[in-house]
């Protein structure tokens, strides 16, 4: 992958919204917003639907043991 059009930039929005390009790929894509900006839009859309997992912790591990003994 080394030229983004309009014919293929889907792949490289989504490519770069999941942190997937190298350095030189992502320029191409800030370039290609840069000259292109009617579809800016679409990839701050992409950027701002990632979901982030939430922190759970499950402070009773040992909860999770079973306590009986288990007969071969």
């Amino acid at each position: 992958m080394n030229h983004i059009n309009r014919n293929n930039y889907e792949s490289f929005f989504l490519l770069y919204t999941d942190n997937e390009l190298s350095v030189a790929e992502k320029k191409l894509v800030d370039e290609f917003v840069f000259t292109n900006p009617d579809l800016q839009e679409e990839l701050v859309m992409l950027q701002q639907s990632i979901l982030k997992p939430d922190l759970i912790v499950f402070e009773d591990k040992k909860s999770l043991l079973r306590n009986e003994l288990i007969n071969p």
